[in-house]
């Protein structure tokens, strides 16, 4: 409709049909904004809400969606209005609840008013907070846990009561919230990742290193990577060793995948010069060690990483 018209969404009004307590109720905010249902439950006094289908709308209100609006609207429909939208000095552009009609200078109160009058959009970052003052800020969480209301239903069966001011025994109205472990793995993996697998902070890391022979048929490889991994577990360090008969470029790959936050790779350099490669996954520097020093250089990189 902005597009079709020429005009900015602001400008539209946006009018949605949910039924509160099995009312119908028309929602209008501005073009641009979102309905943040959470306050609107909570300016309907925690009322039960659910949005009509336009199937529900058409065959009980007889109207379309995409041309509804405030003005003239049935008296059967409750009105409740975002605050954006009630400024009597601002002309609005609003579905005329007709099929392909709209009104164009719609004002609040001359054309359509309500008393219930609350803050209802989603608020956007840059705005300003009603409560102190300063910019909002926008972010990305996690939902690490949930907060359940019971109600009465344990505490009435259990006799659980308490006496009120007035001395009357009546029940606790209960509620409960839980923090899964499985759910907090996948919020660590969700935050700790890259294109290439996960990357496991060192203190929640199912293994701090993996020691990688290029090589398993190489003697030479083999026996230096099982010395290490055996110097690292006496230092209490847990340890991965794949001994599998694969190419190198599948290890690494899987290495990065797995997430583990150092590799050691018995490799090229091993066998060029007798040194060895330390990876760390979350930045991917490496440096190289002379075997021998590779256990203390291990021991000392795991406390500077995360």
């Amino acid at each position: 409709v902005s597009e079709y018209i020429g005009v900015n969404q602001k400008y539209i009004l946006k009018s949605l049909i949910y039924r509160i307590d099995g009312k119908p109720t028309m929602i209008v905010l501005a073009g641009d904004d979102e309905l943040n249902e959470v306050k609107l439950k909570n300016a309907v006094g925690g009322k039960e809400i659910s949005m009509m289908t336009s199937e529900e709308i058409k065959q009980e209100l007889g109207l379309s969606v995409g041309s509804i609006g405030p003005v003239k609207i049935d008296s059967k429909i409750n009105l409740i209005c975002d605050k954006r939208v009630c400024v009597e000095n601002v002309a609005f552009y609003a579905g005329a609840n007709k099929d392909g009609y709209h009104y164009k200078n719609v004002y609040f109160k001359r054309d359509f008013y309500t008393e219930k009058v609350f803050d209802l959009r989603v608020s956007k970052a840059g705005e300003f907070c009603s409560q102190c003052g300063a910019k909002l800020l926008e972010s990305t969480g996690s939902e690490a846990g949930h907060v359940f209301k019971l109600g009465t239903k344990y505490s009435e069966p259990m006799k659980a009561y308490f006496k009120d001011e007035d001395g009357k025994e009546k029940p606790f109205v209960m509620g409960c919230y839980g923090i899964g472990i499985s759910r907090l793995l996948a919020i660590i993996v969700e935050q700790h990742h890259d294109e290439f697998g996960i990357i496991w902070p060192n203190s929640v890391c199912p293994y701090q290193v993996i020691i990688i022979p290029a090589n398993i048929n190489d003697t030479s490889q083999f026996k230096t990577s099982e010395m290490i991994f055996y110097d690292l577990k006496d230092r209490g360090i847990s340890v991965l060793f794949d001994d599998r008969d694969e190419r190198a470029g599948v290890k690494f790959k899987d290495a990065d995948l797995l997430g583990i936050p150092i590799k050691i790779i018995i490799g090229s350099h091993f066998s060029d010069s007798g040194l060895i490669e330390i990876k760390v996954r979350r930045d991917g520097s490496s440096n190289l060690v002379p075997p021998d020093e590779t256990s203390v250089y291990v021991s000392l990189k795991l406390r500077q990483i995360i």
